[in-house]
């Protein structure tokens, strides 16, 4: 406890002295920061080589190397620039996409270039056919019919020679049966010789096997058959 006596309420308030500063409270404001004087010769935003007493450390030379008589002398490599890898034009996966689309089209495109020769070929095979499957034609309908002076008229002399017209009848009786069906070429083929040559295959599905009857005839003035021959084997 304070030693100080009791204040009177009627004595009169005493002022306090001039110059007189309360203390301040420590916990209510914060202590003044300690002023900071810069030493003497100091510049602000000079460099450190301005600094007084501040010597620069020497760099090392680097001198040229002698050279000997003859010798060419050594020059440091220029950099050379790097050079830029240009950026690919398409991405990996299109790439590939795009070229089995090429391989397609390419395969594609063969197929349908062997597709147009094959037709082509048939058609310049079958062009010299043409008179020659008239009369072929005449005369199988004429061994359905069992017509054997109209398919004898058909042959050609040399036949002729070595065949009978009786002995023809015969043949045409024997074959006439087993021919009765619809008739289709199993295939036809030309050889240009002299005289030209001509086969003709004809498949005939009968009630008991499928019939190949095989045609052969010769050019000249008119188509002629030279020979024939029946087989249930395609020739």
């Amino acid at each position: 406890m304070d030693n100080q006596p009791p204040l009177d309420p009627n004595q009169p308030a005493r002022t306090p002295p001039d110059g007189f500063q309360p203390r301040a409270n420590p916990a209510q404001s914060p202590p003044p920061r300690p002023y900071f004087s810069p030493p003497p010769g100091y510049q602000a935003g000079s460099p450190l080589d301005a600094r007084p007493g501040y010597t620069p450390i020497p760099q090392p030379q680097i001198l040229p190397q002698p050279v000997a008589p003859g010798q060419q002398p050594y020059f440091p490599p220029t950099p050379q620039p790097v050079q830029q890898q240009p950026l690919p034009l398409a991405l990996p996966g299109k790439r590939r996409k795009f070229r089995w689309l090429r391989v397609l089209l390419g395969a594609l495109g063969l197929a349908i270039l062997a597709v147009v020769v094959l037709f082509v070929l048939r058609m310049v095979q079958a062009e010299p056919t043409k008179a020659a499957q008239k009369v072929s034609d005449q005369f199988i309908s004429d061994l359905q019919k069992n017509d054997s002076l109209d398919a004898y008229s058909l042959t050609s002399k040399s036949y002729q020679q070595h065949t009978s017209s009786p002995n023809f009848e015969k043949i045409v009786t024997q074959v006439s049966g087993g021919l009765q069906g619809p008739v289709s070429i199993a295939n036809r083929k030309a050889t240009k010789s002299t005289p030209p040559q001509a086969t003709l295959v004809y498949k005939i599905p009968t009630q008991y096997a499928v019939q190949y009857l095989k045609v052969d005839l010769e050019g000249g003035d008119s188509w002629q058959v030279t020979g024939f021959s029946a087989s249930t084997i395609s020739p």
